[in-house]
């Protein structure tokens, strides 16, 4: 494999897995309202529709890696994409809450299986030395779906044209299927050892240590940011400040994308404490000024700050995690950070729901200011000092 980033596979790569993440969020925006409208759903029954679908996502990380490894990469996309799609068409005729609900943890299931794929294709298809700029670039497409897919969402669910969404979803998962025949990437050819080592039901096929060590950095500082998400309308309300807080995820979006095509570069050529120690100093620091906000400007600069805290450590958790796995074992340490993380980011919010009666909500921020700053000795402890490892496999075409 030459040098060159921007290659065929790159680039359907890059766009297979922002339609996916499209299809995983914009139901997920008006899933809970659309289970209260058109199944007068309650509120926890509403919460439940919505949050199997992460429930489903986190059970398939458990045995995805094996699967990836025994499968094969591309099989496995395909496999997750084709059930993905099946799921977003079963939204349509879903006419009561049961199979709607049933529906949600499958496509969860399906959903956990194509980004483990797709991740870890991306890390093969990535050039050796360029692990940073490479995850860094593939990463954009999903923070752009965030950013559009809960406007789109927020826009048709006002209208009640649920129909609409369901109709985008599938397009996007018809699209994502449509560009799998022209990515052409090589199949791992494991050993026999390694087959019966994947095959085993054991907690090494499902988890990856040397992977779990720095994705708990990660997955503290998605606690921490859980905690914006959930709780900044909250915040903003009560302390006036709900004109900048309808901006703030916009320009945290912008600094994300501004910023994470340098951070990829300064991991590759800098190294990777060049770019984590400043993240997680940045985070922090974000979260202090956020807790501290009593004004737009002050809150708006506490979003610039955690944009460029969380967006560097998030990529850069991601690119020490699939530049150092084994070859054969890559699958395992991409469902094991997709899968701590999801658990940071969807658990935080109830961790953080029950500090807030004895904090306060400006307490709470300090306390999650204080998490940020401790994953700096924990980085260093668990991954400070440690080098990427290169490996030569066998391949073939898959």
């Amino acid at each position: 494999m030459g040098q060159a980033l921007w290659t065929r596979n790159y680039f359907i790569i890059i766009l297979t897995n922002f339609l996916n993440v499209m299809n995983f969020i914009l139901p997920m925006v008006i899933m809970s309202r659309y289970a209260i409208d058109c199944f007068a759903a309650t509120s926890a029954l509403a919460g439940l529709t919505s949050s199997t679908f992460i429930i489903g996502a986190l059970i398939s990380r458990f045995f995805t890696g094996s699967v990836l490894g025994l499968f094969g990469y591309k099989r496995s996309l395909v496999l997750g994409e084709i059930i993905s799609l099946a799921m977003v068409l079963l939204y349509f005729v879903a006419f009561n809450l049961p199979l709607l609900i049933a529906v949600r943890f499958v496509h969860g299931l399906a959903f956990g299986l194509v980004t483990s794929a797709a991740a870890t294709i991306c890390s093969d298809i990535i050039p050796a030395g360029r692990s940073g700029e490479g995850m860094g670039y593939y990463q954009l497409g999903a923070t752009i779906t965030t950013a559009v897919a809960p406007f789109l969402g927020v826009f048709f669910s006002e209208r009640g044209d649920y129909t609409a969404i369901f109709l985008v979803c599938s397009l996007c998962a018809a699209a994502s299927i449509a560009l799998l025949p022209l990515l052409r990437i090589e199949r791992i050819m494991l050993s026999d050892e390694q087959k019966i080592a994947l095959s085993r039901i054991s907690l090494d096929n499902a988890i990856d240590k040397q992977a779990m060590n720095v994705t708990l950095v990660n997955t503290l500082t998605y606690i921490c940011y859980s905690g914006v998400v959930s709780f900044l309308a909250i915040f903003a309300s009560e302390n006036g400040l709900v004109e900048a807080a309808t901006v703030f995820f916009l320009v945290y979006a912008v600094v994300v994308l501004v910023s994470r095509p340098l951070v990829g570069k300064l991991f590759d050529t800098k190294g990777e404490g060049a770019v984590m120690i400043p993240g997680i100093i940045f985070a922090a620091l974000g979260l202090v000024i956020f807790s501290q906000s009593y004004d737009g400007f002050t809150l708006l600069a506490s979003a610039v700050l955690i944009g460029l805290g969380v967006g560097t450590v998030q990529i850069s958790t991601m690119a020490i995690v699939v530049r150092d796995a084994p070859q054969h074992k890559k699958g395992v340490a991409t469902s094991t950070y997709f899968m701590f993380s999801d658990a940071g980011f969807g658990l935080g919010p109830l961790m953080i729901g029950l500090m807030i009666p004895f904090l306060g909500l400006r307490n709470m921020y300090l306390v999650l200011a204080f998490v940020a700053f401790a994953c700096l000795p924990l980085y260093q402890a668990v991954h400070g000092s440690k080098k990427g490892n290169k490996r030569a496999v066998n391949t073939e075409e898959e």
